[in-house]
């Protein structure tokens, strides 16, 4: 007679105990209940928290919030083609709050770059960690144009000149060239070529005090000069000073204009000097 009650208190036991398993999954804090005004300063403070996420082996995309939760866009930086699992999700989550000093309704999406590279094209311009990545024009139009800002260890070794497949985090600022951060970068073709123009330098100013004035004419074609403007000696490290009226110099252009009948040199090679 008393089995089916036994039943009973059996099933209330188990879902008691699911309920405790499940709260052994949280982060051991009390979820902080936050007005609109608090959840909308998290994102900016979460954007802060590199040495939490370099930890974590991810790249923070993006944070923003809704009305009900903040959520946090992540890639990861070694396998990017890979997502968070739920164990490395919930650690990252732990260690965000740790590091804000409390818990609160926080939600994590983990993207992976697709198997196609969003960005490809040659290098034509190095600025320290950026890249800028320019595909192939249509005719009468202005190509495709990236600047990629990269990990300082994938940007090492990179000339101008090559050809490369990217892939960026997906957040790209709107304007010509584009802006973006890259994941990962793969070299497909290691040959730099001859410059987009060879001959003789025929006049230059390279002293104006405003770097926007400063010039070289290749054959009576004139290049911009600017800032981040690569001098080489013969293909080795060489500065402005190599350059003179009758050297022969092969030219890598940003292969763009910015207006019209504008070329702006990127390096400069001296093969001869006068």
């Amino acid at each position: 007679m008393n089995k089916p009650y036994a039943r009973g208190w059996i099933f209330v036991v188990v879902v008691a105990m699911l309920f405790v398993l499940a709260g052994c999954g949280n982060t051991g804090k009390d979820i902080k209940q936050l007005d609109q005004a608090e959840r909308d300063r998290l994102p900016a403070e979460l954007s802060h928290l590199s040495d939490v996420y370099a930890a974590y082996g991810v790249h923070m995309r993006s944070s923003y919030s809704t009305n009900d939760v903040v959520i946090v866009e992540v890639l990861k930086t070694q396998k990017p083609w890979e997502t968070l699992t739920d164990e490395e999700t919930d650690r990252l989550k732990q260690a965000i709050y740790n590091k804000i000093g409390y818990a609160f309704a926080l939600r994590i999406d983990s993207f992976a770059i697709p198997a196609k590279a969003d960005i490809t094209g040659k290098i034509t311009a190095l600025d320290g960690r950026r890249v800028l990545i320019v595909g192939d024009a249509a005719s009468g139009s202005n190509p495709s144009a990236m600047w990629v800002t990269f990990p300082p260890a994938m940007t090492e070794e990179l000339k101008i000149g090559y050809k490369v497949n990217a892939w960026s985090d997906g957040m790209v600022m709107d304007s010509y060239p584009g802006q973006t951060s890259g994941v990962q970068l793969q070299v497909v073709d290691f040959d730099v070529g001859d410059g987009d123009l060879q001959g003789e330098i025929t006049a230059l100013d390279l002293d104006q005090p405003n770097s926007e004035n400063n010039y070289i004419e290749v054959d009576h074609v004139k290049l911009r000069v600017l800032p981040i403007t690569i001098y080489q000696w013969n293909g080795q490290t060489g500065n402005r000073a190599n350059v003179k009226i009758g050297s022969k110099v092969q030219a890598w252009t940003l292969r763009y204009e910015i207006t019209p009948d504008t070329r702006f040199a990127s390096q400069i090679n001296v093969i001869t000097s006068k």
